[in-house]
Order: C-alpha cells, then structure tokens, then sequence
C-alpha cells in the first residue's frame, strides 16, 4: 500500500517561467499528507503566499501546523499574518532561540531575526512548542531539533547576537529541518536555509529516521557565498546520498551549475507554485 506526500512551494525568489504565482525573497512550503498539512517557514510577508494558496486552490485552513527553520526574517515575516488568516489555534515549532535578536553588521547594523514579538505572536492564536530537541509532529514527519555539526560542512558565521551586552558570532543553531519517513529505509528532506550545513542535515536526517537513501531534498542550501571548490566537494557528497535534488531560495548559481552536472535530470530549480509528489509505503 502507498499513499501520496505533496511538496508544494507556496513562495520562492523565483516565480516560475509564464505563471502567475508571485514571488518573494524568502521560502514557504505546504507537506500535505493524508491526515496532516504542515506549513514549513512563511516567507517574507503573507501576502504573495495567500495569493499563491488562491491559484492552488487550497484553504489556509488546510494548515494544522507550522514549523520555522530558523528565526530570519524570509522565512518568519509572513507568520504572523497566516496565524491570523487561520481559523483555529494553531501549532507553531521552532528552536528555543528563535525569538532572540540576530543581528547582521553590513552595509549597516540591524535586526534580521523574527520582525514580531512572541506575544503578538501567542495573541495571533498560535501554539508555540519550542524544542532543541528531535520531533515526530505528524505520522512519519520529523523535525530535526538542533543538528550534530562537522564543521568542515557548517555555513559561514554571518551575522550576530547579543548576550549580557556583548556582540557576539551567531551559529544560527536555531536551524532546524523536517524529515519525511517514506519508507523501504528512504526519506525526504525538507530545508529552509540550511545554515546547520546540509551535509550535515542529510547525515542527521538518515540517521534520525534510520534511513538509507534519501529520496529528495527540497529547500535552500545556502551555498551561494561559498567558493567553488566547497560546492563542489558537497555537490559530491550530495550525490552519493540523494536521489534528486529540488532547491531554490539561497542555493545559489554555482551551486546550481556543479548540482546540475552532477544529478541531471534529477536536479531542479524549485519556484512559486512548484509541486512534488513522493509515494509513501507502509
């Protein structure tokens, strides 16, 4: 017996060749299974993502619960809107630091974390369950919690908090992904920027759920300041683990040219409106 996994792209920097979906910088996406739709990270602002839900034709009351990947502002800036938009309390998962302040220094110091309060937030109707650690949210869904890092593979320190009044390096540990149990040992892997390092995601995820291969992997992988020989040992990597590879949002052009070559036809640029169907075994 399988049933169906959906991946719907509600919001990308991309808005696809010749549609009329809206695009944004920032990601959203919809993981509609048979008993669950669980929104993952909400884009910049609402309002390209509820225009999107319109031409997809699906309710934003379709939405049981939300994950955040990490506390930037393209990924949480349109939250706090769709709480709203949604007629019920909603579930909203998140790393215990994602409401601190993160902080970039260039061309000009300020805040790029959360751009709303917690309370606003808990006001909206949201559920917050903030968690360090491995969740299974829905039947065969899992969020990561904090991700093991190898350092060789973690995303470059580029912005800052603040504690006891010091600046400090942020390592973004907030960032975590959502894994999906296909089953006959396969998973799909869900990204939001993937400053954890996403070698270091697949790895974790593949152990998490006792995995051998994962099937796809949808998201950001914020390669796109890396140099080119570190694309390209992880484009490698990559391919040893994975079967396709659907990216978008912070990946970056290198990264699309060495996961291209490397993957072929199962390499793709993901876009507002894009849509993935994976089969789902008992």
């Amino acid at each position: 017996m399988s049933d169906e996994c959906e991946l719907i792209v509600l919001v990308d920097d991309y808005s696809g060749y010749g549609t009329s979906f809206m695009a944004q910088h920032g990601l959203s996406v919809l993981i509609r299974m048979r008993d669950s739709s669980i929104l993952f990270d909400a884009g910049q602002e609402a309002t390209p993502i509820v225009h999107n839900l319109k031409l997809l034709n699906i309710s934003i009351n379709e939405i049981d619960a939300i994950v955040l990947s990490h506390c930037h502002y393209d990924h949480t800036g349109g939250l706090l809107d769709i709480v709203r938009k949604i007629n019920k309390t909603v579930p909203v998962i998140a790393h215990p630091s994602i409401f601190r302040r993160n902080i970039v220094l260039r061309p000009m110091i300020r805040h790029v974390g959360v751009p709303f309060r917690r309370e606003d937030l808990e006001n909206a109707g949201a559920e917050l369950i903030l968690i360090a650690k491995p969740l299974e949210i829905a039947d065969g869904v899992v969020v990561t919690g904090e991700v093991p890092r190898d350092p060789r593979y973690e995303g470059k320190v580029v912005t800052y908090t603040i504690e006891d009044g010091i600046l400090k390096e942020d390592r973004m540990m907030d960032d975590i992904s959502l894994c999906i149990n296909l089953g006959n040992e396969e998973i799909a892997i869900v990204t939001g920027c993937s400053h954890a390092g996403i070698v270091n995601i697949v790895k974790y995820s593949m152990e998490l759920l006792k995995a051998r291969r994962v099937k796809a992997i949808l998201g950001g992988l914020h390669l796109i300041d890396e140099p080119t020989e570190k694309v390209k040992e992880i484009s490698d990597i990559l391919r040893r683990y994975a079967e396709e590879v659907h990216v978008g949002h912070c990946t970056g052009f290198d990264a699309y040219i060495e996961l291209s070559m490397r993957f072929g036809r199962k390499f793709h640029m993901i876009h507002s409106g894009y849509r993935l169907s994976l089969s789902v075994r008992d």
